[in-house]
């Protein structure tokens, strides 16, 4: 007999149906796991239902024993703890996963002003250029999934503004009124900005380049 597979639905976010989404894009039932995880007995899938259920809390080691397996980020299936700006990363892809056609608006730097949201910013960038070659179909669906799956943030430089983003601020009209008002305290406001927000001072002499 052949085996259709279907796209896995999540229906919310919790640890327990991420896990099982996770589980069924791996293509392996919950006996399956039950027997990578040890488990044994008539009741073995028991012990995987509670879990994807919510009725268990995975511990720690366990979860990473699941994570390994699943061959997925352990920060993935973790409980959110939303103090945690990669907490918020995650639940942010698993959102995508339960409302595909959501309108996400990855284009405004300006959403991640502060210094706590670089890790933020640095990842919305990085999704970005991945849900574009998705959306330009030069991924598939599966290669996407398994980016978010495997996603783990590294820290590194990253730029404030890609060219795309740069040229579309320079185009704007309050920004061009500004150029005149910066080329008479253009000095002034480097020296400001270099000290506050070196992302703006980049910025500012790429408009006094023009």
């Amino acid at each position: 007999m052949k085996y259709i597979y279907l796209k896995p639905e999540l229906e919310n976010l919790s640890q327990g149906e991420r896990i099982a989404f996770a589980r069924q894009v791996r293509r392996m039932s919950q006996d399956e796991l039950a027997d990578k995880l040890g488990f044994t007995g008539e009741s073995k899938r028991r012990g995987v239902t509670r879990y994807e259920r919510g009725d268990r809390v995975p511990k720690e080691d366990r979860l990473n024993e699941i994570a390994n397996i699943l061959n997925v980020n352990v920060k993935c299936l973790k409980e959110f703890d939303f103090r945690n700006d990669e907490d918020m990363i995650y639940m942010l892809l698993w959102m995508e996963e339960m409302y595909p056609r959501m309108d996400i608006d990855l284009d405004i730097p300006e959403y991640f002003p502060l210094k706590r949201d670089k890790k933020l910013g640095k990842f919305m960038r990085e999704w970005k250029v991945i849900r574009e070659k998705r959306y330009n179909h030069e991924i598939t669906y599966d290669e996407y999934i398994e980016w978010k799956l495997q996603y783990e943030y590294k820290e590194g430089e990253d730029p404030i503004y890609t060219d795309k983003e740069l040229a579309n601020i320079k185009k704007h009209p309050f920004v061009k009124k500004g150029a005149i008002w910066l080329s008479e305290h253009i000095d002034e406001v480097l020296e400001f900005y270099e000290k506050r927000k070196p992302g703006k001072a980049k910025l500012f002499r790429e408009l006094r380049n023009e």
